[in-house]
């Protein structure tokens, strides 16, 4: 299954082909052309495949480390997963573009048994859930692959050595290299690894909680400690609050320590300190040591929710990596509806001063093309990395052609190739921003993104919007035909046969039919929802039954209120289908939370939960380049026309024009809720006219029109 382009990106994407490519591709990276591109498919849950491991992919991802291997990336990570059930040994993963990852087991069958004996030694019956935060780095012909075990919520923690002649193994255990007891204040756990450019001496982070985290000598010919029995220098702590998860980075004379704060599931965010010493001491953007129990800056990632998505949390742990001249960076995400859900998050790095910034959107592999002034004018979601609030959230600003910023000469702004520099009030605080392209996950288009800092350290980000792609995934549009898909499972709602009373049900994406429905709006806020493949049939609650329990299934068309759905938008990218003959209380449900195919749609109280919330995929519109657009708009209630009999039968029905006063030629055209005309004819003047038409049952649209004068009816043909 391939993430479906909306019609309207189409034109957006061939007007970028004309723009001069400009980037520098993924090693082996394979790049197509800008108005084919198609962005990764992947959802933000993964429900259904939580226990396929071959589907895995940039799912169940937690603690990454990534290597960059020459002709592929190697990643190694915690062996947790969503629903557990995973073997004990650490996740191992590859891929050829930092986008598709495969899955391929794990690096050891089990825990190794030296550090299981350490720790049955001090916790009889101890059996071990998971290896935690492995590192893995090369040395000469060899690879070095570091690895924690735990006693959770303790100190007891034992830091593993493994090595092999290939980044993917086999891997022979060589033993503890650090260890750590209940009574320390000090945890073996989270190693990373980085060379002095200037000596070669090895230096190793570690540690979490407690006085935070530790820096230690390193043996290069074994990989074990210098000095057996030392535990290194402190460098970063917290008073009373979590900071873990360090990864040591070297760039253009700078050591660069990234550490996680916060919980894993919720707050945890990233910040970054320097130093010219692997050893340190390192010091925030402020140069605050970051030894000195305190929060520092710069903040370059933390929970995040752009506008219309539900949002990521657990933000934390990361990965640094370089691929030729480009820098990027890999932790988890969980989305903020599902938390259990890790999912790969990587992003490039840009350099603003020589600090790391990130990318706000998820690497993508898209091309860079060549960027102009005129390309950034135009409304963006703007947001601070601040510490306030649990979701960074974005404001939405407007870039003028004549260089202001939401029209206010105190604000404004100036490109100069890929940076961008936003002046705020008169110069009081200035933002130096990195501009490029990328992939717009949360609309799924392609657009433009910047990520930089102002004068203060504060991070900040943006993408710019399009009004026609929100809309289509934010409006529904009477005539359109859409995918309809479930928030918990991603699957989409069925007809089960085009027939009355099938039920509706999820299935995976088939391509069939029975999976694309038209909206057809009936007014007053409520629209129908008929399948492709059912004309004349519509999803309707059985039996107009208002309570718990009720059944979904296709019926005959009769607009009624068991017929009618109120498709709320929620705010996030979903929406709720709620039904009126419920009183707008009760909505379309996957029973039981199913993730499987063939799972019942039944209508159940709203209670915002994901296996109530749906995606609405506009596959394309309903606007018949001969159809007057006011048709797909029908105005019945103001129509000043009249059919009878209205429900038609036997394709007879009586036209009285009323008080239209049409002179000279009616033109009478007929289309169905597709958009499709399915009759058309000229009639001379006169208030009442006979039509005779043959139609399938269902629902039509009749519009009058002549001497600028046009009125629409919705008729039903029995």
């Amino acid at each position: 299954m391939q993430t479906r382009i909306k019609p309207l990106h189409y034109l957006y994407l061939f007007l970028l082909a004309f723009a001069t490519v400009m980037y520098n591709p993924i090693a082996n990276a394979q790049h197509v052309d800008p108005e084919d591109f198609v962005g990764p498919d992947f959802f933000d849950t993964y429900h259904e495949i939580w226990n396929q491991q071959d589907k895995w992919s940039i799912y169940n991802v937690h603690d990454p480390t990534v290597f960059n291997a020459g002709d592929e990336f190697i990643m190694y990570s915690t062996d947790v997963s969503m629903g557990g059930g995973t073997p004990v040994g650490l996740h191992k993963r590859r891929s050829q573009d930092l986008v598709n990852w495969t899955f391929e087991g794990t690096a050891f069958d089990g825990p190794p048994d030296s550090a299981i004996e350490w720790m049955l030694e001090r916790e009889p019956g101890f059996q071990a859930e998971s290896l935690w935060a492995p590192y893995l780095l090369q040395v000469g012909d060899e690879y070095r692959l570091y690895y924690s075990l735990s006693l959770f919520g303790t100190t007891t923690s034992f830091m593993g050595l493994a090595v092999s002649d290939s980044p993917l193994g086999p891997w022979t255990d060589m033993g503890e290299v650090l260890s750590t007891e209940y009574t320390d204040n000090k945890n073996a756990i989270d190693p990373s690894v980085v060379v002095d450019v200037q000596t070669g001496q090895h230096w190793m982070a570690y540690g979490s909680y407690w006085t935070g985290i530790y820096i230690v000598e390193l043996d290069p010919e074994t990989g074990y400690r210098k000095n057996p029995g030392d535990y290194g220098v402190n460098v970063a702590r917290r008073a009373g609050n979590s900071i873990e998860g360090p990864e040591l980075f070297y760039r253009d004379g700078w050591y660069y320590l990234f550490v996680s704060y916060g919980w894993l599931e919720d707050s945890y965010n990233i910040r970054v300190g320097r130093s010219m010493d692997p050893q340190g001491p390192y010091y925030d953007f402020n140069g605050v040591d970051m030894v000195e129990p305190t929060n520092n800056t710069p903040l370059i990632l933390r929970p995040y929710r752009f506008n219309h998505h539900v949002g990521w949390q657990g933000t934390g742990h990361c990965a640094v990596f370089r691929d030729g001249d480009r820098y990027f960076i890999a932790n988890q995400g969980r989305p903020s509806t599902s938390i259990f859900n890790m999912v790969l998050h990587l992003r490039e790095i840009f350099w603003i001063d020589d600090w790391p910034v990130v990318s706000p959107q998820r690497f993508a592999d898209v091309p860079e093309w060549e960027i102009a002034p005129e390309d950034i004018t135009g409304e963006w979601e703007h947001m601070t990395l601040g510490p306030g609030g649990f979701h960074a959230r974005p404001d939405i600003i407007s870039f003028d052609t004549e260089g202001t910023i939401g029209g206010s000469d105190a604000n404004t702004w100036s490109l100069s190739g890929d940076t961008l520099i936003m002046s705020w009030s008169d110069g009081q605080y200035i933002d130096k921003l990195i501009v490029h392209w990328g992939w717009d996950w949360e609309n799924r288009f392609v657009t433009l993104l910047y990520t930089g800092m102002n004068q203060n350290g504060l991070n900040i980000w943006g993408k710019k919007t399009d009004p026609d792609v929100i809309d289509a995934l934010t409006v529904p549009e009477h005539g359109s035909t859409y995918f309809i898909r479930n928030h918990h499972s991603n699957k989409l709602l069925e007809a089960q046969a085009a027939e009355i009373g099938a039920n509706i049900r999820q299935m995976e994406d088939t391509g069939s039919e029975d999976q694309e429905w038209v909206l057809i709006d009936a007014g007053d806020g409520h629209f129908q929802l008929s399948p492709v493949n059912g004309q004349g049939l519509v999803m309707e609650v059985a039996n107009a039954n208002p309570d718990n329990f009720a059944n979904i299934r296709l019926g005959h068309n009769e607009i009624a209120d068991h017929q009618l759905w109120e498709l709320r938008y929620l705010d996030n990218g979903y929406f709720a289908l709620l039904s009126k003959v419920s009183g707008e209380e009760r909505c379309a449900d996957v029973s039981n939370f199913g993730i499987h195919n063939g799972a019942n749609i039944m209508q159940w109280e709203f209670l915002n939960g994901m296996n109530q919330m749906w995606r609405l995929e506009r596959k394309q519109t309903g606007l018949d380049p001969d159809l007057p657009l006011a048709l797909m708009h029908p105005k019945a209630e103001q129509a000043q026309i009249n059919v009878y009999p209205n429900p038609v039968i036997n394709g007879h029905f009586t036209l009285d024009l009323g008080s239209l006063q049409i002179t000279g030629n009616i033109n009478v055209v007929i289309a169905d809720t597709r958009g499709s005309i399915v009759y058309r004819t000229n009639m001379k003047g006169g208030e009442i006219q006979e039509v005779y038409v043959d139609l399938d049952p269902g629902i039509y649209f009749i519009s009058i029109s002549g001497s600028s004068v046009s009125e629409h009816k919705r008729i039903i043909v029995m």
